[in-house]
């Protein structure tokens, strides 16, 4: 039927941040504050019928607004006792405000909604340090005390939560040799949720479209994580590598979930514990060959998630997994009147529901290329270009949909000024959508881009 959608969102948000630090001997201070303000942001969001004939119980007004304060403040204390030990302690403090206010009109129903509270958290942690020769190694335990006083406004509700809780942090190094350096760590740790786990009411993302942000429950994760790396560097043969692999467990006590009809589609929360896994695996090795003033590296990539979630009811556990190869050289020619650097990926993407028993996967390249020449000293022009591949798959066949984008500009130094002129996305890409079905679903990825913008910096170093 014929309808008309309005969707009006206004936000803003302003910030601060202070960092100090002192020293005196075998002694160091450090004072870190971090302050923002802003709103929810705004949302007004109008869905109307063009004719007097249509009647959908789905027509709705809403307008919704809020506001957060958000202040941290954290210092920190260290003592070298000895060439072998060391004695630090962590402080801080985190302070926040959140309102949020909503009117709802559907057919001739009216609701609303307000909510507001604060939260506090204070921590403290004192962490050990030993390095003798080749190992080193620190332990920390996180002492923490929340307090969360969030009300129901309209209903007169309050949500209180004060508790204390300890956590607990550690890490260990060796050197076997000079070049090569083992990194080990384990952490447990426990993080809560905000204001919007309370909420039940839902809000209105689009018109055929409702989020209910919370149960009336707060959020709590256990996170435990353990990692391990190695780094490997010669100088002289211009080698670096490293690996670096991490698994982390998380459980909740609220899971994800949704319920799509014919008329809506509905995210939801449902009091229920829920567990996720996630591995992850990283690796680089780069060469720099000197004479040629040339940088060659290869990158490799693997992420493996399993999350369980809700749908339509039935409680079912999805995989994403990701795996990703890069190369790049980076090259300066021309008695350095020119540097070259380009590089290509490949990522390969799967998902796995259970309840459907279907793996989907998706292939996508990327290349990307760059030229910057010197004409005189101070003076760089420079020409960048993405060009990405990504596999669009159908019900009986696949193909690729390419996006190019062009970055161009120049930079010009003189005494402690520099100008920089530069124009980004000159093929004007604002938009690309991809679309995949898979059994009976539909999955779309809509990315939207910066459009064409032309940029003039002017820097001063003091």
């Amino acid at each position: 039927m014929p309808l008309g959608q309005k969707v009006k969102t206004g936000n803003y948000l302003i910030t601060n941040d202070l960092e100090a630090v002192w020293r005196r001997g075998n002694t160091a201070f450090n004072l870190l504050s971090f302050t923002t303000w802003g709103n929810a942001p705004q949302n007004r969001l109008t869905a109307t019928a063009t004719t007097s004939t249509t009647n959908d119980s789905l027509i709705v007004s809403q307008d919704m607004e809020g506001m957060k304060l958000h202040t941290q403040e954290s210092t920190s204390y260290s003592w070298v006792l000895s060439r072998v030990v060391t004695l630090a302690l962590n402080a801080s403090f985190q302070a926040d405000y959140d309102c949020m206010d909503a009117r709802f009109v559907r057919m001739d129903e009216y609701e609303s909604m307000r909510y507001g509270g604060y939260g506090l958290k204070t921590e403290v942690t004192p962490t050990l340090s030993l390095s003798a020769g080749s190992m080193g190694g620190s332990i920390s335990m996180v002492g923490e005390i929340d307090n969360l006083h969030y009300k129901d406004r309209l209903d007169g509700v309050r949500y209180d939560y004060d508790k204390p809780q300890v956590g607990v942090r550690a890490s260990f190094s060796f050197r076997f040799r000079r070049p090569l350096i083992v990194t080990m760590g384990a952490s447990h740790m426990r993080s809560l949720g905000n204001m919007t786990n309370y909420i039940t009411q839902s809000v209105y993302t689009t018109y055929r479209n409702r989020s209910a942000l919370g149960t009336g429950l707060l959020n709590t994760h256990d996170k435990t994580s353990a990692n391990m790396g190695l780094t490997y560097r010669n100088v002289l043969n211009g080698v670096n590598a490293n690996v670096l692999a991490n698994y982390q467990h998380t459980r909740g006590n609220v899971t994800r979930g949704s319920m799509v009809t014919a008329s809506q589609t509905v995210s939801l929360h449902e009091k229920r514990s829920n567990d996720a896994d996630l591995w992850m695996v990283a690796a680089r090795v780069s060469r720099n060959i000197y004479d040629w003033h040339t940088v060659l590296s290869l990158t490799g990539d693997v992420s493996i998630n399993n999350v369980e979630m809700l749908r339509q009811g039935t409680f079912y556990k999805m995989s994403n997994n990701i795996y990703s190869l890069e190369g790049s050289v980076k090259a300066s020619v021309f008695r350095r009147y020119a540097a070259l650097d380009a590089s290509a990926r490949y990522t390969l993407s799967t998902q796995h529901v259970s309840m459907q028993d279907v793996t989907t996967r998706n292939n996508d390249y990327s290349l990307n290329a760059g030229i910057t020449v010197f004409p005189l000293p101070g003076w760089g022009v420079y020409v960048r270009a993405n060009s990405t591949f990504v596999e669009v798959p159908t019900t009986t066949s696949s193909h690729y949909s390419n996006c190019l984008y062009l970055d161009a500009g120049t930079q010009y130094a003189f005494g402690k000024f520099e100008l920089e002129v530069s124009a980004r996305n000159l093929t004007n890409r604002k938009r690309y959508q991809l679309r995949q079905f898979s059994t009976c679903d539909t999955f779309d990825y809509i990315y939207y881009l910066r459009p064409l913008e032309a940029t003039a910096t002017l820097r001063y170093s003091f």
